[in-house]
This record gives C-alpha cells, sequence and structure tokens, in this order.
C-alpha cells in the first residue's frame, strides 16, 4: 500500500517562509528609514552651512564696523585737538585785535587832539 507520508518539513517551511518575509519588512523598513535619514541630513548640512556662511559674513561686518569705530575716534580725537587749537588762536586773535584797537583809538585821539 502507498500512502502518504505526511511531510515533517510544512511547518520548518512555514517559519522559513514567514522569517524572510519578516527580514524583507525589516529590510524595506530600514531603507525608508536610511532614506529619511539621509534627506534629513543632507538638509541639515546645508542648513548648517549656510548658517555657518551667514555667520561669517556678519562677523566680517563686525569686524569693519568696530574698525570703522576705532577710527572715527581717532578722527574724534584729532578734529578735537584741532578744534581746541582753533579756539586758543581765535581767542588770541581776539585779543591782538582788542589790544590793536585800543591803540588805534588812542592813536585816533591823539590825532584829533593834533589837529
Amino acid at each position: 500500500k502507498v500512502t502518504l507520508a505526511e511531510d515533517h518539513f510544512v511547518k520548518v517551511r512555514q517559519i522559513i517562509k514567514d522569517l524572510v518575509a519578516r527580514l524583507q519588512s525589516e529590510a524595506d523598513s530600514e531603507r525608508t528609514q536610511k532614506a529619511f535619514c539621509d534627506e534629513a541630513t543632507v538638509k541639515a548640512v546645508e542648513t548648517r552651512d549656510s548658517e555657518q556662511s551667514t555667520s561669517e559674513d556678519l562677523d566680517a561686518k563686525i569686524t569693519s564696523k568696530e574698525s570703522d569705530k576705532a577710527q572715527l575716534h581717532q578722527d574724534i580725537a584729532t578734529l578735537s585737538g584741532q578744534v581746541a587749537e582753533n579756539k586758543k588762536a581765535l581767542l588770541e586773535a581776539s585779543e591782538l585785535r582788542d589790544v590793536e584797537s585800543k591803540e588805534n583809538q588812542k592813536t585816533l585821539v591823539e590825532a584829533a587832539a593834533g589837529r
């Protein structure tokens, strides 16, 4: 008599099929996650590079403005010195003018008296 022998490997084959299906599903999930991470990494690097460039530009502007500020302080000091010199010269000229005016008035009085 021929009897169909029970296949003892049916469960084993099913377990292997299930395991392969699960591993394929996990691989798909990991590929999706990796693609997401790769995209996020690219965006983060672009953002970082852009912000770094902006930061460097702003640092350069700050340095330039600080240099301008130092130059302006130096100009103010120079001009303040010149203003002080001009005030001193004006005061001396005014005093000299007053002396000359008094001498001129005295000469006019003497000339008028001598007529």
